[in-house]
């Protein structure tokens, strides 16, 4: 299935990723993995693996052919966004050379003054507008997995505090994925604190969980209307999601409907909309394209006149 964006998983423990891409493992059987690590060896699931992306360009390579070539998979998996990073730190470094010397730029070039980063930014950007031509001419679920970091938050109301956020360097791309994805969720162990001897406190380990909406602690959102937090399960998670979609998909069908009764269309341009709608299906990315394209079919004859 799919619904119109993406969403980062965050993860605590190596454990919990690996938890997470094997519950998915079983939804993701006629699915495509874009690995830059070397979890899926280990994962039923078909995968770029052999040979595995070594380069930014190449994952964009990838994601164009998917975008191109006739398949059946459903969802892309991107394991990990901030291994991608790294990929695309190491292009923008080998693309650029000192304007005085020559020389080749360093790692201390990059960090210098936020060049790097700016420059890292617009390559990402290219790597979202493939995964959005992905959705748009297949239909295809988007996921990016990270690993987790602990930032700083600056709060201009109070004291700044600790939080948990995917381990993407910077201000600019975090921020890029953060705004672009429809769902980020945190997925971590829950914990529970009971204090012992001497004043130390003891840990029990509890299961994993997702938090789907946000917290002080961490970074996630989602826009399905899921509870604050799930079991780390995909049918659960997909379940939530497919329930909100669904109603979306009735709310845009009847908004269609009502559109077109505010259109005259000849028996040419009535057909050619109900193709459109047949097309769409239940996608609630290519419903949003018809809804769009009426909205301003109605506002232009509005404003004739």
């Amino acid at each position: 299935g799919i619904y119109y964006g993406a969403y980062v998983v965050t993860s605590v423990h190596a454990e919990n990723k690996g938890r997470m891409l094997a519950d998915l493992d079983k939804e993701f059987k006629a699915r495509k993995k874009t690995a830059t690590e070397d979890g899926v060896n280990k994962l039923d699931v078909a995968s770029f693996r052999d040979p595995r992306p070594s380069t930014f360009d190449e994952i964009l390579a990838a994601v164009d052919w998917l975008a191109e070539v006739e398949h059946s998979w459903r969802t892309l998996v991107v394991d990990s966004l901030d291994w991608v990073e790294h990929l695309v730190r190491d292009k923008v470094i080998a693309a650029n050379r000192h304007e005085k010397t020559g020389a080749p730029w360093t790692t201390q070039d990059y960090d210098n003054y936020g060049r790097g980063a700016r420059l890292a930014a617009d390559e990402m950007r290219k790597l979202i507008s493939a995964f959005e031509s992905l959705q748009a001419r297949k239909g295809m679920e988007v996921i990016l997995v990270a690993h987790v970091a602990t930032k700083t938050a600056k709060n201009p109301t109070g004291p700044d505090f600790i939080k948990y956020a995917p381990k993407i360097t910077g201000d600019l791309m975090p921020g890029l994925f953060l705004d672009w994805c429809e769902t980020v969720l945190f997925a971590c162990h829950q914990a529970e604190v009971k204090e012992g001897s001497f004043g130390r406190g003891k840990v029990r380990i509890g299961d994993r969980v997702l938090y789907c909406t946000p917290g002080s602690g961490y970074e996630a959102k989602n826009r399905h209307g899921l509870p604050d937090c799930i079991n780390l399960d995909y049918e659960e998670y997909a379940a939530y999601r497919d329930a909100a979609s669904s109603a979306t998909v009735d709310a845009m069908r009847k908004e269609i409907s009502a559109l077109r009764g505010q259109l005259e269309l000849d028996a040419a341009q009535g057909t050619k909309l109900d193709g459109w709608v047949a097309k769409a299906g239940d996608s609630v990315l290519r419903l949003t394209k018809v809804v769009e394209w009426l909205r301003t079919a109605v506002a232009q004859k509005g404003g004739a006149a």
